[in-house]
């Protein structure tokens, strides 16, 4: 993923593995990649575990609530099977969250 949005125009590299807090201080998610100045992350999903969706899903709304950050999610399949429309999608939650600013 850190290849395909080196790709985008205008993009700093991304924060990695970034801790998320919440109003009070108390842990609420490490994100994969991020970019805080424009207000938006970036998850990779796996399949490896049986609950894994939904896990990932309850993470994304807490992340989104304590920072109302747009998000991304994509598989690795996505990413190394499908880069071109990856970077397609990546490209239009960066339009937003420049929008947003």
């Amino acid at each position: 993923m850190v290849q395909l949005v080196r790709d985008i125009d205008d993009l700093d590299p991304p924060v990695r593995q970034y801790e998320v807090s919440d109003e009070y201080g108390a842990f609420v998610a490490r994100i994969d990649l991020c970019w805080p100045t424009l207000g938006f992350f970036l998850e990779l999903d796996g399949q490896h575990h049986r609950d894994q969706p939904v896990y990932d899903a309850r993470g994304e709304t807490a992340i989104v609530a304590a920072t109302g950050w747009l998000p991304g999610r994509f598989t690795w399949k996505e990413v190394v099977e499908l880069p071109t429309t990856t970077r397609r999608r990546v490209r239009a939650v960066v339009g937003q969250a420049r929008r947003r600013r």
